[in-house]
């Protein structure tokens, strides 16, 4: 039988992938997908989240004809990958809605399941083009159930005390952060996981040339205390490790293969 204690005693790895963008390029995304997944999966990690709308890129002009279909055949090869490396996989798309295009998430299930969560709190900004989607259920991930957020969520008064109160034990946060916006975001970021006594993940575009981005995918621990980040551009894997207690983190830089 295992204890709680045996729980916490066992190694936990949570993955947070940095990844280029690739606008009009949705088969070079799957790709990259692929490849930084698959290396979350040989460094030992449960879970790895990408950025908001990481497949086909942020844009606000995105339409219902660039919205995903979650059960297509196209994202089959992540499925897969979930399935046989026993990883969740977390996977920014828009979603098509009676209300519209929706920002989301697709979710990769090791058992073969597919899943959605969708951006219940838009930035302004986001308004015009996208309609407010309803959340999305905990996710398990070895012994932790993670809350789910999507950028503009982050700065939400409500959407961090109310994800916590929902049993979450991790929040993992897909952004796009412009150099701007990241020093706030962040610091809301360090802010509430020492708050909450929750660790955190925060995936954000690299900088390129297709979308001025201000890196810096990042964890915390669950006293709010940042454990690694990635430098603005390049693609990388942030890695948070829990070994009893106690949570350590790094970065893993490419070459990455699918």
């Amino acid at each position: 039988m295992t204890t709680r204690t045996d729980a916490l005693d066992a190694t936990l790895v949570l993955a947070a992938a940095q990844v280029v963008a690739r606008p009009g390029r949705l088969a070079a995304s799957l790709e990259a997908h692929l490849a930084l997944a698959s290396a979350a999966a040989e460094a030992g990690a449960s879970l790895v989240i990408f950025p908001e709308l990481s497949l086909t890129g942020y844009s606000t002009s995105l339409t219902l004809r660039d919205a995903l279909e979650p059960g297509a055949p196209a994202y089959d090869p992540l499925s897969e990958l979930a399935r046989r490396h026993r990883i969740v996989i977390v996977a920014g798309a828009p979603l098509a809605s009676p209300r519209g295009v929706l920002i989301g998430s697709i979710t990769f299930g090791p058992d073969g399941s597919r899943g959605t969560y969708s951006k219940r709190y838009l930035h302004h900004s986001e308004s015009p083009t996208f309609a407010a989607g309803d959340g999305g259920e905990l996710v398990s991930v070895a012994d932790r159930r993670v809350g789910l957020a999507i950028c503009a969520e982050v700065n939400h008064p409500a959407h961090f005390p109310d994800t916590i109160a929902r049993g979450a034990q991790v929040y993992a946060a897909s952004c796009f952060l412009s150099p701007g916006g990241y020093p706030k975001d962040a610091l809301r970021l360090a802010t509430c996981t020492g708050l909450h006594g929750v660790p955190a993940l925060m995936a954000n575009f690299a900088d390129s040339p297709e979308l001025e981005s201000a890196g810096g995918s990042a964890a915390w621990d669950d006293a709010g205390q940042l454990l690694a980040a990635a430098p603005r551009t390049g693609e990388c894997l942030v890695l948070a490790t829990r070994v009893g207690h106690a949570w350590h983190g790094h970065v893993i830089h490419p070459p990455f293969h699918p």
